[in-house]
């Protein structure tokens, strides 16, 4: 990340693992802190930790047959924060498309292509030297799995992915900043106090 201007995504890297740390010790303090920080570094860790509560309703009820009050704390704050953003977005939008949402057509200018042009798009996108350095980078210590926990990796794969379909040059440009969310996720679905068998 330090090869490139500095982004507030950056942020989400200690405020989530003190999210995980809170967590694992069963410190509610730090893990409300960790987490409130974490919502309000960027809009793509809010969708990482809207998908990772997801994440961990679906295991918990695959495991225990019961939902964790943990899960749905951190889905329904992603919900709650990314529905802020719209409704501040559109206030602010003076009648133009609502900023935040046009963010995904920005991003990925291939929705709405009709499929021969939009499926050349994605495959230059994803064969890109940028996408293929994160791949190398990030994705590849998946090959290790069952190393890794899959309730806890499957975030990070969700956020990597968003960077390496995204056509818009400048996020293209900066996937290193922009995957730096899934740290955490990397790490904690590797380390042996987190780490679990298979669902």
């Amino acid at each position: 990340m330090a090869l490139f201007d500095f982004h507030e995504v950056a942020f989400a890297i200690p405020a989530l693992l003190v999210m995980f740390f809170g967590l694992k010790k069963k410190n509610w303090l730090f893990f409300s802190l960790g987490l409130v920080f974490a919502l309000v570094t960027k809009e793509d860790v809010v969708i990482v930790l809207g998908v990772f509560g997801f994440v961990l309703m679906i295991a918990d009820w695959w495991q225990r047959k019961k939902v964790s009050k943990i899960a749905v704390i951190i889905f329904c704050s992603a919900v709650l924060t990314y529905g802020i953003g719209i409704i501040v977005s559109h206030l602010f939008s003076n009648g133009e498309s609502t900023r935040i949402l046009s963010y995904f057509t920005n991003r990925y200018t291939y929705i709405g292509q009709p499929l021969s042009v939009a499926f050349p798009m994605a495959i230059h996108t994803i064969f890109s030297r940028d996408s293929l350095f994160l791949i190398g980078a990030y994705l590849a210590p998946l090959f290790f799995l069952p190393l890794f926990s899959p309730k806890w990796v499957i975030p990070a794969v969700v956020i990597l992915l968003s960077g390496i379909f995204s056509t818009d040059y400048g996020q293209h440009g900066e996937l290193m900043q922009y995957a730096a969310a899934a740290v955490p996720f990397l790490f904690s679905g590797v380390h042996g106090s987190f780490a679990e068998s298979a669902w």
